[in-house]
């Protein structure tokens, strides 16, 4: 079977990012809202993951994968554009 890339360098960027986030641990503790923003859209990520990996195969639905991968990118960029409103703001 081939590797699948796509999924291999998403979760080679899901382990990163959970790796930065345990160094950055002191400050989700000290509750800064940039690091626990991250964290909670982390997380989101991470179970979202489980949850597409265990029913998309039972479905055999892979038109599916488009629109989740079109609102993936929607909600990523909308995420990364709040910060710079609220420094506009």
């Amino acid at each position: 079977m081939a590797i699948v890339w796509t999924n291999f360098f998403f979760s080679l960027m899901l382990t990163g990012n959970s790796i930065l986030l345990l160094i950055l641990l002191q400050h989700i503790i000290e509750k800064e809202i940039i690091v626990l923003t991250f964290y909670g859209f982390m997380s989101l990520i991470w179970i979202c993951r489980v949850i597409i990996t265990i029913i998309l195969p039972w479905f055999g639905t892979y038109d599916l994968i488009f629109w989740i991968q079109f609102l993936a990118f929607l909600g990523i960029t909308v995420i990364l554009i709040i910060p710079f409103i609220s420094i506009v703001i």
